[in-house]
């Protein structure tokens, strides 16, 4: 019997840690990651499809290019930027290797000019946000399932230049996780109870239990 609690404890305590990973929050700032580029689109050449290391696996990112201290943006550090020049499109990607929660990133207009840029998620909702001339602001959005597209409004012909940078989110649990979660607090409370009940029951029944 000891043993099996024992079991039980240890088999609980495993699937809530893996259960808080889950729900762990990633940040991606390209600086952390050790993402460097020139501040020119000029000098960066192509897209650039950068793949990114998190607690739950892979993020990709496409569509831009990494830039450092770019020309024109208020951002000294390392951003995903797309402009209208080489094969660059007027929209980044970016997907998740699992549905995701508390998402956030900051969205920055690089262009000389106000813009509206719109974020839509692979949940068929989306976002817009007007930014003033060489300004960023932080967009939050509750949950983008597996994948995230930003991409600008064109109201000049055939001009764009964003950038996005300060990734978080969070994983949300599989099912599956959930269920094993559950399951084994269960079992923990029925060892606990049969821990502790067991030996009354035999002191005032005078029960014999066979051994298990």
């Amino acid at each position: 019997m000891k043993q099996m609690i024992k079991a039980l404890w240890f088999g609980s305590v495993a699937s809530l840690m893996c259960f808080l990973a889950a729900a762990h929050a990633d940040v991606i700032d390209f600086d952390s990651q050790g993402l460097f580029g020139p501040p020119y689109f000029a000098d960066a050449g192509p897209a650039q499809t950068i793949s990114v290391t998190t607690s739950v696996g892979l993020v990709t990112f496409e569509g831009g290019v990494i830039l450092t201290a770019e020309d024109g943006n208020a951002n000294t550090t390392s951003v995903y930027a797309t402009g209208h020049i080489f094969d660059l499109t007027n929209i980044i990607t970016i997907a998740f290797p699992a549905v995701t929660s508390n998402f956030s990133i900051t969205v920055g207009n690089d262009e000389p000019f106000s813009a509206t840029y719109v974020l839509a998620n692979s949940m068929g909702t989306s976002q817009s946000v007007a930014l003033a001339m060489h300004t960023a602001t932080q967009v939050i959005i509750p949950s983008v399932g597996t994948m995230i597209t930003i991409s600008a409004v064109i109201d000049h012909p055939g001009s764009w230049d964003f950038s996005i940078d300060n990734i978080s989110f969070e994983a949300i649990p599989e099912p599956s996780a959930l269920s094993l979660l559950v399951l084994s607090m269960a079992m923990m409370a029925l060892s606990v109870i049969c821990n502790t009940r067991l030996p009354l029951l035999r002191r005032h029944a005078n029960i014999r239990f066979s051994p298990f």
